[in-house]
């Protein structure tokens, strides 16, 4: 975890490391990723039969490239909103059988041609874990229990035999499974209580946290995402609670906590039903930064974290049909799968603080917004890595970094303001590397995102 003093704006910044303290280790689940029936995430994303960019499964080998490169552990599917009146029969068998059916989250019409066989056949070109969502609006738990059969079966069943009619004679040994999707929410088809939720589950399992932010603000839309971390707590603690009133043995097992949609998303300025493709620029990388801070602050906590989404609907990649495009919110996202795993180290940083406005307001009550959000770890080569976001749009600090020693990595992702994007035809963020000696006073650039990484 990392710990915060605030301190006067004229004094210097303190960020100390200690490598020697290692508080928690990082669920390499932290960087799952998602994809839904929604907008171009399946269709023309990840799946595109008949394009020249495409396998002969029909999967865009382009997108698969890219997301090789995020070593992606867990994928979740096939929602989302959508999942609430999806049924897995409609998506598997010869694609000619398969009824096309009214889509009524995001009021589209859902062909069914990609469905349990062909993400599976993705996941598995991947190499990553499947992760399935029950439909818990208008689903039954017979549905449920024999999609778990269809994917894990291995006796002479009928669901297990329809997947060997279907082409697959070993079981898939799908091992997540999630019950449901935002039941709370006004939106969801089959609105439920957290009572008759809590009933249906437990009947089901013989919660899962969604967060999204924005705000046109650039400050308040790059600490937004410090409300996920006030979530985690109360979450947390809550967990601790149910425990305690509920006479759990201290030997069971702490359960720890799903993060299972997160990203930032303005669904006025990218709206569901028009697809949700959003142009991220500077500003929302470092929200995804901070985000990703987060999660490693709080990994004693999250057992998985998947961001929304995988490929083009508010995702960090566009397709075209001629290639891809990384967005400014994919560089922190590759910079975090690629080195920030391990060991939670101590951290404590003293700085300055943003006082003006926050993105949901009670964020102002319940925790500090530092101008300097930052994460430490230590990896398994023995590495120190610490991510500092400088949230502040026109000021650069000169800290006092305590426990680096040179020569010190520096990746950097910034740009030319925090209205910088990569969709306009040009790449105006991505990552710069550079070499710090690790003495003196170091200075982290106005609204930028740095990785600093040194041999402990």
């Amino acid at each position: 975890m990392t710990t915060f003093t605030k301190i006067s704006e004229n004094e210097t910044p303190t960020i100390t490391v200690n490598p020697t303290a290692r508080l928690s280790k990082i669920n390499p689940n932290i960087y799952s990723g998602f994809t839904e029936h929604m907008g171009r995430c399946i269709y023309g994303g990840i799946y595109d039969p008949g394009n020249p960019l495409s396998d002969e499964n029909g999967f865009r080998k382009d997108v698969l490239a890219a997301l090789k490169e995020l070593n992606i552990p867990v994928v979740r599917y096939p929602g989302g909103n959508f999942v609430a009146t999806y049924h897995w029969l409609d998506g598997v068998g010869p694609k000619d059988q398969r009824p096309a059916r009214p889509e009524l989250a995001w009021l589209g019409t859902e062909t069914n041609h990609f469905g349990t066989d062909e993400f599976l056949k993705w996941c598995e070109v991947l190499g990553t874990e499947p992760y399935f969502c029950f439909n818990f609006g208008t689903g039954t738990l017979d549905e449920a229990m024999a999609w778990v059969e269809y994917c894990n079966g291995t006796g002479n069943t009928y669901y297990a035999n329809l997947r060997r009619k279907n082409g697959r004679e070993e079981p898939y040994n799908v091992k997540y499974w999630a019950l449901g999707n935002e039941t709370y929410g006004p939106w969801q088809v089959e609105q439920t209580t957290k009572e008759a939720y809590a009933h249906k589950a437990y009947q089901w399992a013989k919660g899962n946290i969604h967060m999204y932010t924005a705000s046109p603000d650039h400050l308040s839309n790059a600490t937004a995402p410090l409300a996920a971390e006030r979530a985690i707590e109360i979450a947390s603690s809550l967990i601790d609670l149910a425990r305690i009133e509920n006479g759990v043995s201290p030997d069971e097992p702490r359960p720890t906590i799903c993060f299972d949609e997160w990203n930032v998303w303005d669904p006025l300025r990218a709206e569901g039903r028009f697809g949700a493709e959003e142009t991220y620029t500077l500003s929302d990388a470092l929200a995804v930064g901070v985000f990703l801070n987060v999660f490693v602050r709080k990994s004693r906590d999250l057992g998985m974290a998947c961001i929304a989404q995988s490929v083009n609907v508010i995702s960090p990649l566009m397709t075209t049909k001629e290639g891809i495009i990384k967005q400014t919110t994919w560089w922190p996202l590759l910079l975090f799968s690629r080195y920030m795993r391990g060991w939670t180290i101590a951290a404590h940083v003293s700085c300055g603080t943003y006082e003006g406005e926050t993105s949901p307001a009670w964020l102002r009550s319940a925790k500090d917004t530092p101008w300097l959000d930052a994460s430490a770890v230590l990896d398994e080569d023995g590495y120190v890595n610490l991510v500092v976001v400088n949230v502040h749009e026109s000021k650069s600090f000169k800290a006092n970094l305590q426990g680096a020693s040179g020569p010190v990595s520096v990746f950097t992702v910034t740009g030319s303001d925090v209205t910088a994007t990569n969709m306009k035809g040009k790449q105006e963020v991505g990552i710069e590397e550079s070499t710090w000696d690790g003495h003196d006073d170091y200075e982290f650039p106005k609204h930028s995102l740095q990785l600093l990484r040194w041999k402990a």
